[in-house]
């Protein structure tokens, strides 16, 4: 086995398998000694050498395959004859090492074979890539709304935008956008979806849904009826979803009349359970001086987008307390799912 930089882009399992392991000049000292063992050998900083573990660590030089005057001209020759090699091989050939990239586009995470996976799953929605296997997670709209919270409107704007053009690609039976009357998310309008700005259809449009959502509870309650043993996901499971994607809640809700108000609050009561599903978008400043019926709603919420520290906000906090807690990083940020959270990078489009 042969690393060149931090071990922990490699699975422990892999490192326990391995019978002969070297190991090249590594960013922290203490990594050549977890792969090769305790030695009285130093590294140098030098192209190809490192210590290869037999019975006991034995520094070695490394015969490279590609000439440079600089270690980055030589990673480049090494990398340009690697795509080489690749273009002319026409055999099978081995999974990379997974890892999280330092910019994860959008176009990169929606054609990862997992994501792919889990859009061809009624209920899941692909959301961002995690860290300890860097591979990609997606929540359930079924068992709960989601809470889209973060620190600006722009990043509430990504959030939502990146989920649509992954909810099109599911079967549903109506995608509806409501948005504020500045029309941030007007490009939504190009895709197959119902895009609502104007109060007054957002109103009438809350009405239909509820309406739709009355029809499919007094549904479930005769079935109920005659088999006390169904569950809403069983009689649910085989029927595509209304999914409804409100993009700034708090002023949404509190434009709305007040037959509105209760309409859309008796919906999300449900938590996506009676066909009805919402992704609820707000940011957090506006959210923390919120005490109204809807902000009671998006702090009971159980499955949360949140894009700030838990430390600098007072709305959620993880069953488990996070000791040190670091800044996030570009597209971090945390899922949070019954009091567990799960540090994510989401992709940019």
């Amino acid at each position: 086995m042969i690393t060149t930089n931090n071990q922990n882009a490699m699975r422990l399992q892999l490192l326990s398998n391995i019978k002969t392991q070297i190991a090249l000049h590594l960013n922290e000292k203490n990594e050549v000694s977890n792969i090769v063992g305790r030695s009285d050998y130093t590294i140098d900083e030098l192209p190809g050498r490192g210590l290869f573990k037999i019975e006991e660590p034995t520094l070695f030089q490394m015969a490279l395959p590609n000439n440079g005057d600089e270690a980055i001209e030589i990673i480049k020759n090494n990398q340009d004859e690697a795509e080489r090699m690749t273009e002319s091989w026409t055999g099978e050939k081995p999974k990379c090492i997974p890892m999280v990239p330092e910019t994860l586009s959008f176009t990169h995470f929606i054609t990862h074979m997992e994501t792919e996976k889990m859009l061809k799953i009624k209920s899941v929605l692909p959301i961002g890539i995690e860290y300890e296997y860097a591979s990609p997670v997606g929540i359930s709209l079924e068992q709960h709304n989601l809470a889209v919270i973060m620190p600006t409107v722009e990043l509430v704007q990504q959030i939502i935008t990146n989920s649509s053009h992954l909810l099109i690609k599911k079967e549903l039976r109506e995608l509806v956008i409501f948005d504020t009357p500045s029309m941030e998310l007007m490009k939504l309008k190009e895709l197959p979806l119902t895009y609502i700005t104007n109060s007054e259809r957002v109103e009438g449009k809350v009405d239909i849904l509820y309406g739709a959502f009355k029809t499919a509870e007094k549904a479930y309650l005769e079935e109920l009826q005659s088999n006390n043993s169904t569950t809403k996901e069983e009689y649910f499971k085989n029927m595509p979803p209304i999914v409804v994607v409100i993009y700034s809640a708090v002023q949404l809700y509190n434009q709305l009349s007040s037959t509105a108000q209760n309409q859309l609050l008796e919906m999300l009561k449900s938590d996506g359970k009676m066909g009805v599903q919402f992704i609820i978008g707000n940011d957090l400043g506006s959210m923390a001086k919120e005490y109204s019926s809807i902000g009671d709603i998006i702090r009971s919420s159980k499955q949360v987008l949140l894009g700030a520290r838990f430390a600098d906000q007072a709305i959620y906090s993880p069953t488990i307390r996070i000791v040190q807690e670091k800044p996030l990083a570009p597209q971090e940020l945390y899922l949070l799912l019954e009091g567990n959270a799960e540090k994510l990078k989401i992709p940019k489009g």
